[in-house]
C-alpha cells in the first residue's frame, strides 16, 4: 500500500492524526523535500516525533526514475511518502498515484494545509476572487526564455478583477529561492519585454513570507517599494490583487496595519486601467 500525506506549512504542527498513525506503522517512510520549503522542520525532529528516519528523495528519484524506490516498497508492504504542504499541489505526486494504481497498488492520500490555504489565512483574500494561479520562474536569457505566460495570466485576471497568486521559483537542491524583491524586479523586466502596460512602479503587490509560521509576514506595497523588500528566509509568495472586497481590505488593514485608502485607490486603478480593456 502507498500512503501520500502532507506535513502542512510549519514543522509538525499541521500533521494529521491519520498520517502520524501511518508513519508509525510504515515499513518504509520517504520524504520529498524539493518542491517546497518547510520552516521549523528538521530530520532530528521527525525521528523524535514519529520514531522513524525517512529516506530523502531527490527530484531524480521521483521524476526521472518514476518513484521506483517508493513503489517497490509499496508493493511489498506499507510505504509512506510525506510531502511539504498538500500532497497534490505538485503534479509529481499525482503521477505516482497513477503509476501505483496501474501496478495494482492501493493508494491513500491524506491532505494538509497548502500554500494557498496559508495565503488566505494571512491575507483574508476570498477564494472565489482568486483567478488563475501562476508560477514566476527565473528567466534563461541564453535560451531566450522568459515567463511570458505568467505575465499573460496576471493581465487576464486583472481584466476580470481577480487576484493572481504567483508561486515563486525555488530550486531546493541548488539552494536557490526567489524572494519578494527579486520577483518584483522580474515583473518590471517582463513589462519591458512585453510592453502591454500591466506592471509599473505603482502596481500594488501583496507579499507573503513563511505563511502561518510564527514569524510570518505580509507586505502590501507598490512595486517600486516591493522590489527593495528583504522578507527573510523562504518560502515567499507574491500576489497581484484585483478588485478587493471591503471585507478583504478590512482584514488586511486590521491585521497588517495597511491604510484602507491604499485599497480603494487600487480598486479605482483596476477598474479604469484593466477592466476597461
Amino acid at each position: 500500500m502507498l500512503v501520500i500525506g502532507g506535513l502542512g506549512l510549519y514543522g509538525f504542527r499541521d500533521v494529521s492524526y491519520g498520517l502520524e498513525r501511518y508513519i508509525r506503522d510504515a515499513d518504509a517512510v520517504f520524504l520529498e523535500p524539493y518542491t517546497s520549503v518547510l520552516p521549523g522542520f528538521s530530520l532530528e525532529g521527525f525521528k523524535s516525533r514519529f520514531g522513524k528516519t525517512p529516506v530523502i528523495l531527490s527530484r531524480r528519484d521521483l521524476e526521472d526514475e518514476n518513484g521506483e524506490k517508493v513503489l517497490a516498497e509499496a508493493a511489498r508492504g506499507l510505504a509512506v511518502l510525506v510531502t511539504i504542504g498538500n500532497p497534490l499541489l505538485a503534479t509529481t505526486h499525482s503521477a505516482l498515484v497513477v503509476e501505483a494504481k496501474r501496478r495494482g497498488i492501493d493508494a491513500i492520500l491524506l491532505p494538509a494545509a497548502s500554500v494557498i490555504d496559508g495565503i488566505i489565512l494571512e491575507t483574508g483574500l476570498h477564494i472565489y476572487k482568486i483567478g488563475k494561479t501562476a508560477t514566476l520562474v527565473y528567466p534563461q536569457p541564453s535560451l531566450g526564455f522568459y515567463p511570458y505566460s505568467t505575465y499573460e495570466a496576471v493581465k487576464e485576471n486583472l481584466k476580470r478583477g481577480l487576484h493572481t497568486i504567483l508561486l515563486l521559483d525555488l530550486k531546493v537542491e541548488e539552494n536557490v529561492y526567489m524572494g519578494l524583491g527579486d520577483a518584483a524586479k522580474l515583473l518590471l523586466e517582463l513589462e519591458e519585454k512585453v510592453g502591454e502596460n500591466v506592471f509599473d512602479n505603482e502596481t500594488l503587490l501583496i507579499g507573503v513570507a513563511r505563511a502561518t509560521a510564527p514569524d510570518s509576514r505580509v507586505y502590501v506595497e507598490p512595486l517600486s517599494r516591493m522590489r527593495n523588500v528583504d522578507a527573510g528566509p523562504p518560502p515567499h509568495t507574491l500576489i497581484v490583487p484585483g478588485l478587493l472586497h471591503d471585507s478583504e481590505a478590512e482584514y488586511l488593514s486590521a491585521r497588517w496595519g495597511v491604510v484602507k485608502e491604499v485599497f480603494s485607490s487600487w480598486n479605482s486603478t483596476v477598474k479604469t486601467k484593466y477592466m476597461s480593456i
